[in-house]
């Protein structure tokens, strides 16, 4: 049987015997789409359309030729069911389409489609990073409301774009801008706690939203929270001091009734976080530690919160005495290993007595009593005349005489941002002694006169000069 014979090749063109003019020619062809346009646009709603499609297909180029044909379209600020080509470019992520069209001046705030969204409420909602910065630069309404009286920043907060989130706040839009229609009241850290964006409930709390705002039917953040079972959110909203609605007190101040947050929790069959909220109602900020960053958990001891102050614990009615719940120290220590808290290893090193390298993590007024107690430490050196003597005693004073002295009971400013508003007022002195941070009892001495010093470090050891107070500050 005789062997078929393969199909003859085409012989390879070279490219070399190709002439120059030809090579130029095809390279210079304009494309195909350029081609159709070559008769006159004259058509006002044929351009459109034509920018349309370039918009919707994010051909930047064709774009480009349109724009610059000279052909101005009427703008359109009225409410129209055909999206503009801006906003094909912003549906359909197209940014350079779209930073064009807001260069040729196109209308920014014209309301589109079944809901009368802008071109801004897209971008947020796509989390378009880009086109919100450009629509922002470009002067857009921040406060435009879609149909649902929604802002474009409560838009980003439902469907958790924190990026978009925080451009906006950054460009100043109103973070307590409520739902004109819909939902009444809510504001944009009740949606994003409704949605269970983590992301954009931490960005709002650290701007300074309001925890407490309540929509019309009195739904907060909170309970929504409580409500969506989204545990985090909630240990969140209560770091900041979100109320948990409704509660009983007895005369002991120990809760006998649950709150609203609870029984909307039971409700929706979220038995971890009725659990919690039953167990952290007199938690103060540095409680909750798996939600804390690091910088708030220093930024908390810092400002006098103990990481030892222990909550009356909920209980029943009864005729005992309440017992104490768990302190930050014991909730961190229980998250020691945990790579999601890394705020637990601060906590506990601030739990640790005092010294010079924790002395940073301290609150307010212990680092003034620290640096108080050096210099009058120095001082007192000073009158030993040999400088290794010197020396041996400011080790001494500050590896064992300051650790005694210093202590977080100094100061209550965490005790009373976590007890609550039905305890005591005989408290009232002591927290006002410690407020200068002082032990409670005998009068404060006066501070030594010593110079404003540098950051607190080890013990110097003089060689030859006498010992002056040393270089400590807070």
């Amino acid at each position: 049987m005789q062997k078929q014979s393969a199909p003859a090749m085409a012989p390879a063109v070279d490219v070399t015997m190709v002439p120059v003019e030809q090579v130029l020619a095809r390279r210079l062809q304009p494309p195909r789409w350029r081609s159709e346009l070559c008769r006159p646009v004259t058509d006002e709603h044929n351009f459109v359309q034509l920018l349309a499609s370039a918009c919707r297909e994010g051909d930047a180029e064709r774009l480009r030729y349109l724009l610059n044909l000279g052909i101005v379209a009427t703008p359109r600020t009225n409410q129209t069911e055909t999206p503009p080509p801006l906003m094909l470019a912003v549906m359909y992520d197209h940014p350079a389409c779209a930073e064009q069209m807001i260069a040729h001046g196109a209308d920014l705030n014209v309301a589109v489609g079944p809901d009368l969204e802008t071109a801004l409420h897209v971008a947020c909602a796509r989390g378009g990073c880009q086109i919100t910065r450009a629509l922002i630069d470009a002067q857009a309404d921040l406060s435009a409301t879609d149909l649902h009286g929604r802002s474009p920043l409560l838009i980003s907060c439902v469907a958790g774009q924190a990026d978009c989130s925080s451009i906006l706040l950054a460009a100043g839009a109103s973070i307590e801008q409520p739902m004109a229609g819909g939902n009444p009241g809510a504001t944009p850290l009740y949606a994003a706690a409704c949605s269970g964006s983590m992301g954009c409930v931490s960005l709002l709390c650290d701007a300074g939203a309001n925890v407490h705002a309540r929509t019309a039917n009195g739904a907060s953040p909170m309970l929504v929270a409580s409500q969506e079972g989204h545990l985090e959110i909630a240990m969140l909203l209560s770091s900041y001091g979100a109320g948990r609605g409704a509660a009983y007190l007895d005369g002991h101040g120990i809760v006998t009734i649950p709150s609203e947050a609870e029984h909307l929790a039971r409700d929706s069959g979220n038995t971890q976080l009725l659990e919690w909220l039953q167990a952290s109602y007199r938690y103060s900020a540095l409680h909750h530690v798996r939600v804390l960053t690091p910088q708030r958990a220093v930024a908390l001891l810092r400002s006098g919160c103990s990481p030892h102050a222990r909550p009356v614990w909920r209980v029943a009615v009864t005729k005992s005495a309440p017992s104490l719940g768990k302190s930050p120290a014991e909730v961190a220590r229980e998250h020691a290993h945990d790579p999601h808290a890394p705020a637990a290893k601060i906590i506990l090193r601030a739990a640790e007595p005092w010294s010079i390298h924790t002395h940073a993590l301290w609150g307010n007024n212990q680092r003034a009593r620290a640096v108080d107690l050096c210099k009058l430490g120095y001082l007192l050196a000073g009158m030993f005349g040999d400088c290794f003597r010197q020396g041996a005693f400011i080790d001494v004073w500050l590896d064992r005489v300051l650790p005694l002295d210093i202590s977080w009971e100094c100061c209550h400013g965490c005790s009373s941002s976590s007890s609550s508003s039905s305890s005591s007022s005989s408290s009232s002195s002591s927290s006002a002694a410690g407020a200068r941070g002082w032990p409670k009892g005998p009068k404060a001495p006066t501070r030594p006169s010593a110079p404003d010093c540098p950051p607190i470090g080890p013990a110097i050891r003089p060689t030859k000069a006498p010992l002056s107070p040393p270089p400590f500050t807070l």
